[in-house]
This record gives structure tokens, sequence and C-alpha cells, in this order.
């Protein structure tokens, strides 16, 4: 999907990553791994993330990832089999 700069800035997405089990210990919701890659926009995820349990690609920093509360309304990203 192509997002024009002009639209981009007010969209992002769920990527099925969270620390909601252990406080900065991230994983993927679909298999429980570890993170093994990461693109953390700077400061990212930030020591007073307290209820910022989920991962999003933001895009307005460039669709890097910022931890957020995973009550955010965001498109999601998912994968097939």
């Amino acid at each position: 999907m192509y997002f024009s700069d002009s639209n981009k800035q007010n969209t992002s997405y769920w990527i099925g990553g969270n620390d909601i089990e252990a406080e900065r210990h991230f994983v993927w919701v679909g298999t429980g791994s570890d993170l093994a890659y990461n693109r953390w926009y700077p400061g990212q995820p930030d020591a007073a993330s307290y209820k910022q349990d989920c991962i999003e690609m933001y895009g307005r920093d460039n669709f890097e990832w910022h931890d957020v509360g995973c009550e955010a309304k965001n498109y999601f990203i998912y994968e097939t089999k």
C-alpha cells in the first residue's frame, strides 16, 4: 500500500508485538517469540511508558516503532500462511 506524504502522518499500524507479560520484554503475539528484529524510533520504547504495552508503526516517524496503549485505534498488519 502506498501513502503520500500528506496522509502518512496520520496513519499507524499495529504490528503484533507487545510487552504485556513483562515490562520492556517485547514478544510477538502469534508465537510468543522475542523480537529478533526491531525498528524503534529514537527514545522508544520510552521509560515513562506506563500502560503502553503494544507496538505500532507510526506514520509521522517514517513508520518506525512506538510503544503505545493497546486501546489506540490503528490499522493492523498480519501474517498469513
